[in-house]
Formats: C-alpha cells, sequence, structure tokens
C-alpha cells in the first residue's frame, strides 16, 4: 500500500519529479515536468540527459558534491529551481 501511494504522489504532483539510476538514465517524469520543460511524453523524457534538466549554473552542486553524498548515504534533499 505504502508504494501504491508514493507512486501516486509522484503522477500527481504540480511539481516537477523526476528519477534517474545511479548512472543518471532517467525511468520516470512525472506530467508535470513533461510540460515544464517543453516534452510531450515520457519516451522524449527517457532520452533527454538528465542534466539538460537542470540550470547550468546548478549543475556544478548537484554533481558534486550534492550526487556523491546520495551514493554514499543513500539519501538526500535539495530543492532546485
Amino acid at each position: 500500500m505504502e508504494r501504491h501511494r508514493c507512486v501516486s504522489l509522484g503522477k500527481n504532483s504540480t511539481d516537477f519529479i523526476g528519477m534517474c539510476d545511479v548512472s543518471f538514465k532517467p525511468f520516470f517524469l512525472n506530467d508535470a515536468g513533461l510540460r515544464l520543460v517543453g516534452l510531450d511524453n515520457l519516451s522524449q523524457a527517457l532520452e533527454t540527459e538528465v542534466k539538460a534538466y537542470h540550470f547550468r549554473d546548478d549543475r556544478e552542486f548537484m554533481y558534486e558534491p550534492f550526487l556523491p553524498q546520495i551514493l554514499r548515504e543513500g539519501h538526500g534533499e535539495m530543492e532546485m529551481r
């Protein structure tokens, strides 16, 4: 039941919610995220490099130190513009 609620939360959120694996290959982008970045469907999102979803100025923090922290500790939280 808990897993279903998390999936529902991500799909129905009005905020951009995207997920990728540790090699930065995207596997989920909700409808709000698709609209925000101007894509029509999930297939297009899956072909788009994860870095394309971040402002250039935010990439440095995102890829060093934030993502290494997630890989090391198994979790992390941040807000991005």
